[in-house]
Protein backbone atom coordinates (compact mmCIF):
# COMPACT_ATOMS: atom_id res chain seq x y z
CA UNK A 1 0.00 0.00 0.00
CA UNK A 2 3.00 2.84 0.90
CA UNK A 3 4.99 1.41 -2.53
CA UNK A 4 1.50 2.17 -4.31
CA UNK A 5 0.89 6.09 -2.61
CA UNK A 6 4.55 6.91 -3.19
CA UNK A 7 4.17 5.83 -6.98
CA UNK A 8 1.54 7.81 -7.70
CA UNK A 9 2.38 10.67 -5.80
CA UNK A 10 5.14 10.86 -8.04
CA UNK A 11 2.85 10.57 -11.12
CA UNK A 12 0.43 13.00 -9.81
CA UNK A 13 3.39 15.17 -9.14
CA UNK A 14 4.98 14.89 -12.63
CA UNK A 15 1.19 15.87 -14.11
CA UNK A 16 0.39 18.84 -12.19
CA UNK A 17 4.11 20.41 -12.72
CA UNK A 18 3.76 19.68 -16.39
CA UNK A 19 0.28 21.69 -16.45
CA UNK A 20 1.08 24.63 -14.08
CA UNK A 21 4.26 25.13 -16.31
CA UNK A 22 2.14 24.53 -19.41
CA UNK A 23 -0.74 26.97 -17.99
CA UNK A 24 1.53 29.73 -16.81
CA UNK A 25 2.97 30.15 -20.47
CA UNK A 26 -0.41 31.02 -21.67
CA UNK A 27 -2.44 32.77 -19.19
CA UNK A 28 -1.34 35.47 -16.20
CA UNK A 29 -3.05 37.49 -13.42
CA UNK A 30 -6.14 36.32 -12.20
CA UNK A 31 -7.16 34.12 -15.41
CA UNK A 32 -3.81 32.26 -14.66
CA UNK A 33 -4.94 31.57 -10.78
CA UNK A 34 -8.37 30.45 -11.45
CA UNK A 35 -6.89 27.60 -14.32
CA UNK A 36 -4.38 26.99 -11.31
CA UNK A 37 -7.44 26.42 -8.69
CA UNK A 38 -8.75 24.04 -11.12
CA UNK A 39 -5.96 21.80 -12.18
CA UNK A 40 -5.19 21.68 -8.37
CA UNK A 41 -9.12 20.63 -7.69
CA UNK A 42 -9.07 18.24 -10.20
CA UNK A 43 -6.35 16.09 -9.27
CA UNK A 44 -7.08 15.80 -5.86
CA UNK A 45 -10.47 14.66 -7.05
CA UNK A 46 -8.84 11.96 -9.07
CA UNK A 47 -7.02 11.15 -6.15
CA UNK A 48 -9.63 10.51 -4.10
CA UNK A 49 -11.44 8.18 -7.01
CA UNK A 50 -8.41 6.55 -7.00
CA UNK A 51 -7.48 5.99 -3.36
CA UNK A 52 -11.84 4.91 -2.90
CA UNK A 53 -11.55 2.48 -5.62
CA UNK A 54 -8.30 0.73 -4.62
CA UNK A 55 -9.80 0.55 -0.74
CA UNK A 56 -13.12 -1.10 -2.35
CA UNK A 57 -10.66 -3.86 -3.94
CA UNK A 58 -9.01 -4.84 -1.21
CA UNK A 59 -11.49 -4.99 1.33
CA UNK A 60 -13.21 -7.95 0.71
CA UNK A 61 -11.29 -11.09 -0.07
CA UNK A 62 -12.60 -14.55 -1.38
CA UNK A 63 -10.43 -17.78 -0.42
CA UNK A 64 -10.74 -21.59 -1.08
CA UNK A 65 -10.36 -24.11 1.72
CA UNK A 66 -9.91 -27.82 0.83
CA UNK A 67 -10.66 -30.67 3.08
CA UNK A 68 -8.60 -33.53 1.18
CA UNK A 69 -9.29 -37.16 2.69
CA UNK A 70 -7.76 -40.86 2.22
CA UNK A 71 -9.61 -43.69 2.78
CA UNK A 72 -8.97 -44.09 6.18
CA UNK A 73 -10.77 -40.62 6.59
CA UNK A 74 -7.90 -38.75 7.56
CA UNK A 75 -7.47 -34.90 6.69
CA UNK A 76 -4.56 -33.60 4.86
CA UNK A 77 -2.45 -30.76 6.64
CA UNK A 78 0.28 -29.06 5.23
CA UNK A 79 2.26 -26.08 7.13
CA UNK A 80 0.87 -22.51 6.07
CA UNK A 81 3.27 -20.34 4.88
CA UNK A 82 1.03 -17.43 6.09
CA UNK A 83 -0.14 -18.18 9.69
CA UNK A 84 2.61 -20.86 10.27
CA UNK A 85 0.66 -23.30 11.00
CA UNK A 86 -0.90 -26.85 10.29
CA UNK A 87 -3.88 -25.52 7.64
CA UNK A 88 -5.95 -27.63 5.16
CA UNK A 89 -4.64 -26.42 1.72
CA UNK A 90 -6.41 -22.90 1.23
CA UNK A 91 -5.46 -19.68 -0.73
CA UNK A 92 -6.86 -16.27 -1.82
CA UNK A 93 -8.96 -16.36 -4.93
CA UNK A 94 -7.45 -14.92 -7.56
CA UNK A 95 -9.15 -11.90 -9.77
CA UNK A 96 -11.95 -13.50 -11.92
CA UNK A 97 -11.08 -16.96 -10.42
CA UNK A 98 -13.40 -19.51 -10.19
CA UNK A 99 -13.68 -21.60 -6.91
CA UNK A 100 -13.11 -24.88 -9.06
CA UNK A 101 -10.12 -23.28 -10.53
CA UNK A 102 -8.70 -22.35 -7.20
CA UNK A 103 -9.10 -25.26 -5.97
CA UNK A 104 -6.82 -27.29 -8.90
CA UNK A 105 -4.57 -24.43 -8.49
CA UNK A 106 -4.03 -24.86 -4.76
CA UNK A 107 -3.88 -28.21 -4.35
CA UNK A 108 -1.02 -28.02 -7.04
CA UNK A 109 1.08 -25.43 -5.37
CA UNK A 110 0.62 -26.74 -2.15
CA UNK A 111 0.18 -30.78 -2.30
CA UNK A 112 1.83 -31.13 -5.99
CA UNK A 113 -1.10 -33.18 -7.04
CA UNK A 114 -3.23 -32.82 -10.55
CA UNK A 115 -6.91 -33.25 -10.56
CA UNK A 116 -6.90 -36.72 -11.85
CA UNK A 117 -5.83 -37.50 -8.36
CA UNK A 118 -8.27 -36.75 -6.20
CA UNK A 119 -12.33 -36.63 -6.87
CA UNK A 120 -15.53 -34.40 -4.83
CA UNK A 121 -16.55 -36.43 -2.14
CA UNK A 122 -20.20 -37.32 -2.97
CA UNK A 123 -20.71 -37.71 0.45
CA UNK A 124 -20.63 -34.30 1.21
CA UNK A 125 -21.24 -32.54 -2.45
CA UNK A 126 -22.89 -33.48 -5.60
CA UNK A 127 -20.40 -34.14 -8.95
CA UNK A 128 -20.19 -32.20 -11.62
CA UNK A 129 -22.80 -32.46 -14.34
CA UNK A 130 -24.37 -31.41 -17.35
CA UNK A 131 -27.53 -29.57 -17.72
CA UNK A 132 -27.88 -28.85 -21.40
CA UNK A 133 -25.85 -26.07 -22.40
CA UNK A 134 -24.74 -25.18 -18.83
CA UNK A 135 -21.94 -26.86 -16.55
CA UNK A 136 -23.00 -27.47 -13.19
CA UNK A 137 -20.42 -27.50 -10.53
CA UNK A 138 -21.02 -28.92 -7.09
CA UNK A 139 -21.64 -25.91 -4.42
CA UNK A 140 -19.34 -25.37 -1.34
CA UNK A 141 -19.65 -27.67 1.56
CA UNK A 142 -20.08 -24.66 3.75
CA UNK A 143 -19.24 -20.97 3.09
CA UNK A 144 -17.60 -18.23 6.13
CA UNK A 145 -16.66 -15.43 7.20
CA UNK A 146 -13.73 -14.86 8.78
CA UNK A 147 -13.19 -12.56 11.44
CA UNK A 148 -11.09 -9.53 11.08
CA UNK A 149 -8.39 -10.81 13.50
CA UNK A 150 -6.61 -13.41 11.37
CA UNK A 151 -6.50 -10.80 8.26
CA UNK A 152 -4.80 -7.30 7.45
CA UNK A 153 -6.51 -3.94 8.70
CA UNK A 154 -7.36 -3.39 5.20
CA UNK A 155 -9.52 -6.47 4.76
CA UNK A 156 -12.81 -5.42 6.06
CA UNK A 157 -14.60 -9.07 4.93
CA UNK A 158 -13.06 -12.75 4.18
CA UNK A 159 -15.14 -15.33 2.91
CA UNK A 160 -13.80 -18.97 2.67
CA UNK A 161 -15.10 -21.74 -0.04
CA UNK A 162 -15.23 -24.63 1.80
CA UNK A 163 -14.95 -28.23 -0.59
CA UNK A 164 -14.48 -31.77 0.63
CA UNK A 165 -12.79 -33.83 -1.76
CA UNK A 166 -11.34 -37.79 -1.67
CA UNK A 167 -7.87 -38.91 -2.54
CA UNK A 168 -8.14 -41.46 -4.72
CA UNK A 169 -6.92 -44.62 -4.01
CA UNK A 170 -3.16 -45.92 -4.51
CA UNK A 171 -2.36 -41.95 -5.02
CA UNK A 172 0.62 -41.60 -2.50
CA UNK A 173 1.37 -37.93 -1.25
CA UNK A 174 4.78 -36.75 -1.15
CA UNK A 175 5.66 -35.41 2.17
CA UNK A 176 8.54 -33.55 1.55
CA UNK A 177 7.44 -30.70 -0.54
CA UNK A 178 7.52 -27.28 0.54
CA UNK A 179 4.22 -27.17 2.45
CA UNK A 180 5.05 -30.70 4.22
CA UNK A 181 1.41 -32.43 3.71
CA UNK A 182 0.62 -35.17 6.14
CA UNK A 183 -2.55 -36.58 6.33
CA UNK A 184 -3.88 -36.69 9.83
CA UNK A 185 -6.40 -38.51 12.10
CA UNK A 186 -8.47 -36.30 14.45
CA UNK A 187 -6.36 -37.86 17.52
CA UNK A 188 -3.55 -37.12 16.00
CA UNK A 189 -4.68 -33.32 15.24
CA UNK A 190 -5.71 -32.99 19.23
CA UNK A 191 -2.07 -34.01 20.04
CA UNK A 192 -0.12 -31.45 17.81
CA UNK A 193 1.69 -28.63 19.89
CA UNK A 194 -0.28 -25.70 20.37
CA UNK A 195 1.86 -23.30 18.55
CA UNK A 196 0.99 -25.75 15.02
CA UNK A 197 -2.61 -26.25 15.82
CA UNK A 198 -4.86 -26.09 13.04
CA UNK A 199 -7.82 -23.18 13.67
CA UNK A 200 -10.59 -24.22 16.30
CA UNK A 201 -12.96 -23.73 13.81
CA UNK A 202 -11.18 -26.23 11.52
CA UNK A 203 -10.69 -28.76 13.90
CA UNK A 204 -14.36 -28.21 14.83
CA UNK A 205 -15.49 -28.87 10.54
CA UNK A 206 -13.32 -32.35 10.78
CA UNK A 207 -15.02 -33.11 13.64
CA UNK A 208 -18.30 -32.73 12.29
CA UNK A 209 -17.09 -34.45 9.54
CA UNK A 210 -15.99 -37.14 10.98
CA UNK A 211 -18.85 -37.77 13.05
CA UNK A 212 -21.19 -37.25 9.97
CA UNK A 213 -19.41 -40.24 8.37
CA UNK A 214 -19.57 -42.36 11.64
CA UNK A 215 -22.98 -41.89 11.62
CA UNK A 216 -23.56 -43.03 8.02
CA UNK A 217 -21.89 -46.19 8.47
CA UNK A 218 -23.67 -47.34 11.28
CA UNK A 219 -27.38 -46.40 9.07
CA UNK A 220 -26.10 -48.40 5.98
Amino acid sequence: MERFKEVLKVILSFILGTALSYIIKLFTGVEQFVFILCIIIIVILLSIIVFQKYKENKIVRNAVIIFLLNDDNELLLVHNHTHRILLPPCKTMKTYEMPHQAVERVVKSQVGLTKDKYEIDERFHRKTKNLFRVLDFPAPYATQQEFSTRQSKRIRFHYSFIYVYKLKTDVEIDETLDYFPRFFSLDEIYQVEEKLKPFQDIILRYKEMVSYIEQSSINT
